[in-house]
């Protein structure tokens, strides 16, 4: 007994490992990976709950608790709780902003305004928010509001122009949008992001959806994509855009509902040589999604972290945070960087 339990808490933590390594690195350009990125990490915590009763029973070496420690570990690693070293990678510059971000839509008319009193951000970037700018406009008479299809960007300095990016797009809709902004001496670019949501295409592994994906014959007529494809193409968006992140030479933030999970290579992707905001100055595990979940594995708490912050070349983060709890579906994110 003590040697199957031994060998069995060996194997766990050898898998678990494994497992999120694949994760980190191969992500979603392997769709049976994509799937795992996007479930609540806690779910392979799962086996400690028989692991840990029959180590007890069976008095198992203590190499075999230092086994079932580390694997807490690896867990840790690959989903980390941040305990917010602000200011780690430089000391805080001259300019400074606060910047919010939300995914306004379902919000399940839970508002925002009071997250945003008790902040006092200089800018609030919104994403999902079509015709909202009117709203927000007489909530904030004194600041400048501006829309760009789904994009609202509320501003204590004027807004000199805002576009929708022409490239990249997905299935013909913008991705993205650039609002310049001039602030304390600096031309500044805030791009409001929202990359597209695999709810549609996790749709597509439904009924008999995954063993026609198994079988490669799992093309639907609306996209004619597989989930699989979906996946990959996924992993090009992502590309693309950190090919404008790349070629933008002003100071630039880019805030939004990525819809990546950290531990997955699009995140890597769009994100190399960028700041997260959340991973240098924030504090806890920064999930923002789902906001309105009842699931309780979770205790009904949020199991993504999908919105985030980035800074350009530059920037130094000074603190980020998380929205506490509003029960809209994302919950909203702020931070305060600093530059030279």
């Amino acid at each position: 007994m003590q040697r199957l339990v031994t060998g069995l808490i060996f194997g766990y933590a050898i898998f678990i490992f494994l497992l999120f390594l694949s994760m980190e690195l191969v992500g979603e350009r392997w769709w049976p990976m994509a799937i795992l990125l996007y479930l609540p990490q806690q779910i392979f915590l799962l086996p400690l709950m028989v692991l840990v009763p029959a180590a007890l029973l069976a008095e198992v070496s203590l190499g075999a608790y230092a086994t079932l420690g580390g694997t807490l570990i690896i867990f840790l690693w690959h989903v980390p709780f941040y305990i917010g070293m602000g200011g780690s990678s430089g000391p805080p510059g001259p300019v400074k902003i606060k910047i919010m971000t939300n995914n306004y839509g379902q919000n399940h008319r839970l508002p925002l305004e009071p997250f945003i009193a008790a902040e006092d951000p200089d800018f609030v970037a919104l994403d999902d928010a079509t015709g909202q700018a009117a709203v927000f406009q007489r909530a904030y008479p004194g600041r400048t509001v501006v829309q760009v299809g789904q994009f609202v960007l509320i501003s204590k300095a004027p807004v000199r122009g805002a576009a929708n990016l022409d490239w990249p797009r997905w299935r013909g809709n913008p991705v993205a949008a650039v609002f310049d902004v001039p602030w304390e001496g600096q031309e500044l670019a805030i791009y409001a992001v929202h990359l597209p949501t695999p709810r549609g295409d996790f749709a597509k592994l439904t009924g008999l959806g995954l063993v026609r994906e198994l079988l490669g014959r799992n093309r639907r007529r609306s996209d004619n994509m597989s989930f699989g494809e979906a996946m990959t193409a996924r992993v090009e968006l992502g590309r693309d855009l950190a090919a404008v992140f790349a070629r933008e030479r002003r100071p630039f933030v880019a805030v939004g509902d990525f819809n990546m999970p950290p531990d997955g290579y699009v995140h890597r992707v769009v994100s190399w040589g960028l700041l997260d905001c959340f991973e240098q100055a924030g504090r806890g595990f920064g999930f923002t999604f789902p906001g309105d979940t009842h699931n309780p594995l979770t205790f009904g708490s949020p199991w993504l972290r999908i919105d985030y912050v980035l800074g350009g070349p530059g920037w130094y983060a000074q603190a980020c945070g998380v929205e506490p709890d509003r029960r809209s579906q994302h919950r909203a994110v702020v931070a305060t960087l600093s530059r030279n």
